[in-house]
């Protein structure tokens, strides 16, 4: 049986509670005007386009800082990211709190939006620094990344990683850096065809 709540469109299963949408009533979703034509039905990581880079060219985009009142559509960029990326329910209110501190106070993390030309946003990037004493400047964490399926196929990634590239290079940051998860393959993929490249560092945790 589903239930809807502020746009949140939950199912009963026997495996719990699952969301199968997340769109507050104040979105837009922007329209679908075409899909992958690789993957047609693909809604899983953000992917580079294949033999279509630099398609943005012939659309009217826009990268700016996000602004609080950008706060809903990017709770939504984050829910479908984190559910496509590792399979992961996110709780929409403390997803919420998360992205508004950080739109308070950008010393928590930055948020992009991407913008076409009817001002529907239509994808999103975030950014965390983390200070490196031997260097005396940051490097910049890409955190989050999300471009709608409906949009995806058409170089979108590149466009939001070159405009960050361009921002950290004005702000001398010493490089971009992120992670992903070692099964999301077609995230890697994507990411490598972007530009970056494998680290020589592992990532390690402890849980507390």
């Amino acid at each position: 049986m589903g239930h809807e709540n502020d746009g949140l469109r939950l199912e009963n299963t026997s495996f719990g509670m699952i969301i199968l949408e997340y769109q507050p009533s104040n979105v837009v979703r922007p329209p679908v005007t075409g899909r992958n034509p690789v993957d047609p039905g693909s809604r899983s990581a953000p992917q580079a386009g294949v033999g279509c880079a630099k398609l943005w060219d012939s659309m009217t985009l826009h990268v700016r800082r996000a602004e609080i009142a950008d706060l809903e559509t990017l709770v939504s960029f984050v829910i479908f990211e984190a559910k496509e990326a590792e399979g992961l329910t996110k709780e929409p209110e403390r997803v919420r709190e998360g992205i508004r501190t950080a739109l308070i106070n950008d010393s928590v993390a930055m948020y992009w939006v991407l913008e076409n030309d009817k001002s529907e946003l239509i994808g999103n990037i975030s950014v965390v620094k983390e200070w490196s004493d031997w260097n005396c400047a940051y490097y910049w964490w890409i955190q989050s990344m999300y471009i709608l399926p409906e949009f995806r196929g058409r170089g979108l990634i590149e466009k939001l990683i070159e405009d960050i590239r361009a921002a950290a290079r004005q702000e001398r940051a010493l490089e971009l850096r992120l992670y992903v998860h070692k099964k999301n393959e077609r995230a890697i993929k994507a990411y490598k065809k972007s530009g970056f490249s494998d680290s020589n560092y592992q990532i390690m945790t402890m849980k507390i």
